[in-house]
């Protein structure tokens, strides 16, 4: 799961941003991301979702009243993400314990490290514990990918849909499982209007549908089809740069073939998260 090697860094003190980098980079975090404030982070929490963030609860240094960093941790939880939240504090004083319980208690704070006594040692211990209570929490809410491709369409009807589009041989069983192996790296999946659905394309016969994928933080087409329909009109795409004659695709970022049906994730160039549902 891409998501669970993601980092994000919420700090405005740059050689802090710089200590965090390189304890994730010694932890093997693929994607790390850094926010100077709030408006930044509201924007990075809206492309993806991460496994991890560190953030600091003062983002200005010139106003020791600022708490933006509960401003931060209130976008995680208002996008319902499991990321485990490591509460960063130089404070000292007499709101250090109201603001430190807000985030135990309202925020779900994972961890909370006071600057004046982290080590690495603290850091990458922080990094370990969280990604573990981050994959044990999302494993349990994370929705099976047929329900997400299926959208606001009768799970009956769109299974028997991609049942006779595709010929996939094993039961609908088959199909549940190819289409978990072929998008388990880009969950979770915002498409492009809510409640749409992967449809077929009835020029091709290919099943298809453009996503938000906030695992990775960019745009993708999902599409599948028999094998047959695939290499006419899916394989083509892979040396780009159209899909469907319809969509700019860019690399492939997943393909299998299974039970007689051949899918593909391909990266869709030009979105903007904005082009996708709320």
């Amino acid at each position: 799961m891409a998501v669970a090697r993601s980092l994000l860094i919420v700090e405005d003190d740059s050689e802090w941003c710089g200590i965090y980098a390189r304890a994730a980079a010694r932890q093997g975090m693929r994607t790390v991301k850094v926010a100077n404030d709030f408006a930044a982070a509201a924007t990075l929490i809206d492309e993806m979702q991460f496994a991890m963030a560190f953030i600091d609860i003062g983002l200005d240094v010139a106003d020791d009243r600022n708490i933006d960093g509960l401003r931060v941790m209130d976008k995680i939880r208002s996008v319902e993400d499991e990321t485990s939240i490591v509460v960063i504090t130089g404070r000292s004083g007499d709101d250090v314990l109201p603001i430190t319980r807000d985030a135990l208690m309202r925020y779900h704070a994972h961890n909370i490290l006071g600057k004046p006594e982290i080590t690495p040692d603290h850091i990458e211990e922080a990094i370990t514990s969280g990604i573990e209570t981050f994959e044990k929490k999302n494993s349990l809410r994370a929705a099976p990918a047929h329900t997400v491709l299926g959208g606001d369409v009768e799970s009956w009807k769109w299974d028997d849909q991609m049942m006779s589009g595709t010929g996939i041989q094993g039961g609908v069983q088959s199909l549940y499982r190819f289409l978990d192996r072929l998008t388990a790296e880009f969950l979770p999946l915002i498409p492009a209007s809510p409640g749409a659905a992967v449809t077929k394309d009835e020029a091709t016969g290919v099943m298809y549908g453009t996503y938000w994928s906030r695992a990775i933080g960019a745009a993708v087409v999902i599409c599948f089809a028999g094998r047959a329909q695939a290499e006419s009109h899916i394989e083509p795409a892979k040396s780009g740069p159209r899909l469907l004659q319809a969509h700019d695709v860019g690399a492939t970022l997943s393909e299998i073939t299974a039970n007689g049906v051949s899918g593909a994730v391909f990266a869709l160039n030009g979105a903007r998260r904005d082009n996708f549902g709320a």
